[in-house]
């Protein structure tokens, strides 16, 4: 099963694009000489990488306890926000280059914006899913669980009536449920039919590999345009 029917599970998606960026048929090209759309696309590339930065630290500090789920639906809701208006400034740039007729560097600005679309979207795919995980409540994890409250029940011979048999990861601190603030879904979760064990670690898996991909080609892609910068200083 897919990430996206994974992740589906456990989110209530909104009516908005993945970046959550407006119509790309209403963006002018920017206007500029080469050197300075260039500029403009690294200054871009440097906010979306801190806007990563903090939305990844909020994830982390929810999984850990040390913020609250409407801390983190806020934090969120800023970050799709913010690459929804960062999208639009890197796609008013590939036009602007491509009104210059600089073709490859626009191109190279394309494979950028098509790789940040893969991230953008994954990287809400696995906020997603290790929160709806972090709830403790499916069915497989209340099972393991229970197998390990059984054994060490006979250990210390414990009535396993008496011990708690939901299992709680070490990072699972966070309870509730949240509206939805992306397409994918980082703060998300909601009452769906659950994803198998193998499914969902299966979907984790495969979120990775393809957030790993996409950032192998933003960062090819990049230094392509990189060279490109030098060549016009």
């Amino acid at each position: 099963m897919s990430v996206a029917a994974v992740a589906s599970r456990a989110i209530a998606p909104e009516p908005t694009t993945a970046t959550g960026r407006a119509n790309a048929r209403d963006i002018a090209p920017l206007e500029g000489t080469v050197r300075e759309l260039l500029e403009t696309f690294f200054d871009t590339q440097r906010e979306r990488c801190a806007a990563y930065e903090r939305w990844n630290a909020a994830s982390a500090a929810a999984l850990a306890g040390t913020l609250s789920d409407e801390a983190f639906v806020s934090a969120t809701t800023a970050a799709t926000a913010s690459m929804g208006a960062l999208s639009e400034k890197i796609i008013a740039c590939e036009r602007g280059l491509r009104k210059l007729e600089c073709d490859e560097m626009a191109t190279m600005v394309r494979i950028v914006q098509m790789g940040e679309r893969t991230r953008l979207e994954m990287t809400c795919a696995l906020h997603a899913l290790r929160r709806a995980r972090n709830r403790g409540e499916w069915s497989w994890q209340r099972s393991d669980a229970k197998v390990r409250m059984d054994n060490v029940a006979r250990a210390s011979e414990v009535n396993v009536d008496e011990v708690s048999g939901e299992l709680r990861p070490s990072w699972a601190h966070v309870s509730g449920d949240n509206a939805s603030a992306c397409t994918r879904g980082c703060a998300c979760v909601q009452e769906a039919p659950e994803p198998t064990r193998e499914e969902f670690d299966n979907a984790v898996a495969e979120a990775t590999q393809e957030l790993e991909r996409s950032a192998q080609e933003i960062n090819d892609a990049v230094e392509e345009l990189r060279y490109a910068l030098e060549d016009e200083l």
